[in-house]
């Protein structure tokens, strides 16, 4: 499976720093930098969370087109349930994860 995301257009496909600078390099980018920073997701509920990742997982999006309406809905809420019980979901039922961003600097 992670072979797989890293051949999708998206932030997976971008995740060695080393497919990145190249990639920038093609295009005439130079003195290429990276520099990383935590940030922390917070969504009001687990529904809010599921709907962002709906609307932005490119990945997700291209494994779950092969499916039919029924299966993605079943595959949505199984996702749905295994995130409600994970340790990320508050008493109140919000969501907060910690995640790295990737800042790129390059002058062309």
């Amino acid at each position: 499976m992670q072979k797989y995301l890293f051949r999708i257009p998206g932030p997976f496909s971008l995740v060695d720093d080393s497919v990145l600078r190249s990639s920038l390099s093609k295009i005439g980018f130079r003195n290429i930098e990276f520099e990383t920073q935590n940030i922390i997701l917070e969504f009001a509920s687990v529904k809010d969370y599921i709907n962002h990742v709906r609307d932005v997982a490119t990945p997700i999006k291209a494994m779950l087109d092969k499916e039919s309406t029924n299966r993605q809905e079943e595959i949505w809420k199984l996702v749905t349930e295994e995130v409600t019980k994970s340790n990320y979901t508050n008493a109140n039922g919000s969501l907060k994860l910690d995640n790295e961003c990737v800042c790129v600097i390059g002058t062309r």
